[in-house]
């Protein structure tokens, strides 16, 4: 019960990263329309046990894609006055 809790808090925000990481790459066109990121993609989050998961699921992105995704976290205690 706890890992199927812990999948559908997960799993919204998965889905939210990868349409972040696809509408917000900021890369240049390649040839074959494949995008180009300029520097690695940054993911600010914070502290919690998704946020190491979701590095995890970074790390497989970047080999099969090649693309650098990287997870900053920030206690919860900064993390709204770092993000503003």
């Amino acid at each position: 019960m706890k890992k199927k809790k812990i999948l559908m808090i997960v799993l919204p925000i998965m889905i939210l990263a990868a349409a972040f990481m696809v509408f917000f790459a900021g890369g240049s066109k390649e040839e074959g329309g494949k995008a180009k990121a300029k520097g690695p993609l940054v993911i600010f989050w914070a502290e919690w046990d998704p946020a190491n998961y979701l590095q995890e699921l970074c790390n497989i992105y970047t080999k099969e894609t090649g693309v650098q995704v990287n997870v900053e976290t920030t206690p919860w205690s900064d993390f709204q006055t770092k993000t503003f």
